[in-house]
């Protein structure tokens, strides 16, 4: 079977070259919302914390939803520069 590596290479370099759909410009906002809710429910249980004696783990839960936070926005940065260099 002959590969011809030329060929595939420019038909990659068109894939990449494309510029994102609706659907992923969609998946992008929806990333950026989810980043605002980790960031907002980890501020939310750190004030719940210093105000309420309630037994609930609330710094144990606001950690949990900043290591999501920053997880996630590794991820989201690393997609929007995939789409950056796209353009």
């Amino acid at each position: 079977m002959k590969y011809d590596l030329p060929a595939e290479l420019e038909s990659l370099r068109s894939l990449l070259a494309t510029t994102p759909s609706p659907v992923e410009k969609l998946l992008l906002e929806a990333r950026r919302f989810a980043l605002a809710s980790h960031f907002f429910w980890g501020l939310w249980s750190i004030i719940q914390a210093k105000i309420y004696t309630t037994k609930f783990g609330y710094l144990e839960y606001a950690q949990s939803r900043f290591e999501a936070y920053f997880e996630q926005k590794k991820l989201f940065w690393l997609k929007t520069k995939f789409f950056k260099k796209q353009k």
